[in-house]
């Protein structure tokens, strides 16, 4: 790569020199696209999402250990750092797929690990940025199980609708946004069952909170809106 692509996203990476340049690359992936294989010790590289919405789904290495809640990477988020930096070889404790069309950056594993000492302000960057980011997410997980399903439902709806127009959409996009989760995934982030997201989502179609076309559920900016004040 001879140059940064094109994207309000790249700017950490503005003082990087030709010779870095050479380790970065863009890649395109069409929805349900494997991007990292749990498990594996292939392709041990850092990225960042450009544009689109990624799923990051752990899983235990036995039966003992618990299977975390999935989450989501959004544009100028990094991912697919815990392996790079272990002090032993580690496989990829995770799956991450495209959730939609997804462009991202692939920056070589060996060329992060020198920004330790060459680029150390840029590392620390990297490094708080995805801290951040496992702080908001148990700070959400915790705010769902312990919320009422329509509670809960209204904010992680409000919440989806941000990501997927951050994702898809131009900041000034006020139109509807497609929710591309099926009910099962949404009551596995909020943590609750089917049977109570069917009814969540039903009576949010009848007050008119968010709309149902051809099976496909959608919500727009005033929608998400209401769904974010709901039962305040």
């Amino acid at each position: 790569m001879r140059s940064l692509p094109d994207s309000p996203y790249v700017s950490i990476l503005s003082d990087l020199d030709q010779e870095s340049l050479k380790h970065l690359s863009i890649r395109h992936y069409k929805p349900k696209g494997t991007i990292v294989s749990v498990y594996s010790l292939s392709d041990m590289n850092l990225f960042l999402l450009l544009e689109g919405l990624c799923v990051v789904t752990s899983v235990g290495l036995s039966s003992d250990l618990w299977c975390s809640t999935p989450y989501y990477v959004m544009p100028g988020e990094f991912f697919g750092l815990i392996e790079l930096i272990s002090p032993t070889p580690m496989k990829r404790q995770a799956s991450i797929t495209a959730k939609t069309p997804v462009t991202l950056l692939s920056i070589d594993g060996q060329e992060l690990l020198r920004w330790q000492t060459a680029r150390p302000k840029l590392y620390n960057a990297i490094i708080s940025q995805i801290i951040q980011k496992h702080y908001m997410n148990r700070d959400m997980l915790t705010h769902f199980s312990s919320s009422s399903s329509d509670a809960a439902g209204a904010q992680y709806l409000s919440y989806l609708y941000q990501i997927y127009k951050k994702a898809c959409h131009r900041p000034d996009y006020t139109g509807p946004v497609r929710i591309w989760e099926t009910h099962q995934e949404i009551g596995t982030a909020i943590v609750k069952n089917v049977r109570s997201v069917d009814r969540m989502i039903s009576s949010f179609k009848k007050e008119g909170l968010v709309s149902v076309s051809r099976g496909k559920l959608y919500i727009d900016a005033d929608q998400a809106r209401r769904l974010s004040t709901y039962g305040l």
